[in-house]
């Protein structure tokens, strides 16, 4: 394992909780919805169980939202601007690609199993998001994915990667494999984040080391 320096913010504050500009209140209506839109669906689920889940009126939930819309683009956009700014933040290490591409995995996988409900909304439920907040969500994961793209090249670039591969391909790849995991994984006995992490990147590598 290397030596992590790099802020992951999966500290077991969901990701609307880290606004600071929102109030106790709000982030448990937030909160509460994203539990709700993973367990429901956005479309099965409404103010009123939302308010009932969070045990106030539903009159309470208009005082901090306009409609339950609102919610789901603070969730998803919440949710995609964490995962930029981590892999912002690992960029700009000093590791190498292989350590870079570690701490991007360690930081979905740790998403998963502390803001599930997060993960799930933002990866199943984002498609029913409004034209502006579709188009908000949609630039941050594809910048998301050009940083991706940028470890994979340098790795290629500096030798410790195979230059004939295709960063981009493999870019998608490694999403694809750990964005399926909100599906299936939960931490039990020696599968922990790290265990989980280092079979998805060895994987990876092995596939396109030099």
């Amino acid at each position: 394992m290397v030596a992590r320096n790099i802020p992951d913010r999966t500290d077991g504050l969901p990701p609307s909780m880290t606004r600071a500009a929102l109030s106790a209140r709000s982030a448990e209506i937030i909160e509460t919805a994203a539990a709700l839109f993973a367990e429901r669906g956005f479309h099965e689920t409404s103010i009123q169980d939302i308010a009932s889940a969070a045990g106030i009126r539903k009159a309470s939930v208009y005082a901090h939202v306009s409609q339950k819309e609102d919610l789901l683009r603070i969730i998803c956009e919440d949710y995609a601007d964490i995962t930029v700014e981590n892999a912002k933040a690992v960029y700009a290490s000093d590791h190498t690609a292989t350590e870079k591409l570690t701490e991007i995995v360690r930081f979905l996988y740790g998403a998963i199993e502390r803001y599930r409900a997060h993960v799930t909304v933002y990866l199943q439920e984002s498609k029913y998001l409004d034209n502006e907040g579709f188009e908000v969500v949609r630039r941050q994961r594809e910048a998301w994915e050009r940083i991706v793209v940028a470890i994979l090249r340098d790795g290629m670039q500096s030798g410790e990667f195979r230059s004939s591969e295709q960063p981009r391909v493999v870019a998608f790849l490694l999403v694809g494999m750990v964005s399926w995991a909100y599906r299936w994984y939960r931490p039990s006995g020696d599968l922990d984040v790290d265990r989980l992490t280092s079979m998805t990147v060895d994987m990876i590598t092995r596939g396109i080391s030099s």
